[in-house]
């Protein structure tokens, strides 16, 4: 059997200097090659490439760039979160404190302690506080810290007549300061204490509760009692154990 002379394929061409294509032919003996394993290689190759496309994760696309945070503006001393106080919230509220009796209270000159040599006894305690004389108003208040927004709160005090000559009236009030101690909105309690109604003989209680919070902005709550100038002596008022408390 002869054999076939080899076929000439051309495979690729390269460019002469002067721009010519010449064609590169190369002898191919196509019975004596295999030309399976040309085709078979081809085929692992393009699988073994397929599997690796498969394989790969599909990289991460890009985020969007987040916008800028706004700046936050600077807060002032009054924006500070408050924080309320737990417990009694009263200095000093039943006039105990020496030598000092009225420690954390302002007073006019309508106000001073109870004679007990005169036979003025205090709710509790050695001390209390007398409100009112024959030619001078009585007038003491606190400035309570630690009075935060959105609270409710309860005042109790207890009062009574400095003799059996009856009492003048009594006018208590309860009002929410900002942080400069500037009213915030109408007094959270009024209490008028009628006259001639208490007794020299025992204290009478008084408790009330605020009917709404406290606004914002709050900070502190003044606490007020005061009197008339008495038409006569011996129609002063004793005020002792005075406590504001948060509900």
């Amino acid at each position: 059997m002869k054999n076939k002379p080899p076929s000439k394929k051309c495979k690729s061409s390269k460019k002469t200097i002067k721009g010519r294509i010449e064609p590169i032919c190369i002898s191919v003996n196509v019975h004596n090659y295999n030309t399976s394993k040309i085709y078979n290689r081809n085929l692992q190759a393009n699988r073994q490439e397929m599997e690796c496309k498969e394989c790969k994760p599909a990289p991460p696309r890009p985020r969007p760039p987040r916008p800028p945070k706004p700046p936050r503006p600077k807060c002032h001393e009054h924006c500070h979160k408050c924080i309320p106080r737990r417990g009694e919230l009263v200095i000093n509220g039943g006039f105990e404190n020496q030598p000092d009796q009225f420690l954390g209270w302002l007073i006019n000159a309508g106000v001073g302690p109870i004679k007990p040599k005169f036979g003025d006894i205090p709710h509790q305690g050695h001390s209390a506080a007398r409100l009112g004389t024959e030619n001078t108003r009585g007038l003491i208040y606190q400035d309570v810290p630690g009075i935060c927004p959105g609270l409710f709160y309860q005042l109790n005090f207890f009062l009574s007549a400095a003799s059996e000559c009856g009492n003048e009236g009594v006018f208590v009030m309860m009002e929410f300061l900002d942080h400069h101690r500037n009213r915030l909105d109408d007094p959270a309690l009024e209490i008028l204490v009628p006259r001639d109604s208490l007794s020299n003989e025992v204290f009478s209680f008084f408790i009330n509760a605020t009917h709404a919070p406290a606004p914002p902005e709050t900070r502190f709550a003044r606490i007020s009692f005061s009197t008339e100038c008495a038409e006569r002596a011996g129609r002063a008022v004793h005020l002792d154990d005075v406590s504001l408390i948060a509900i």
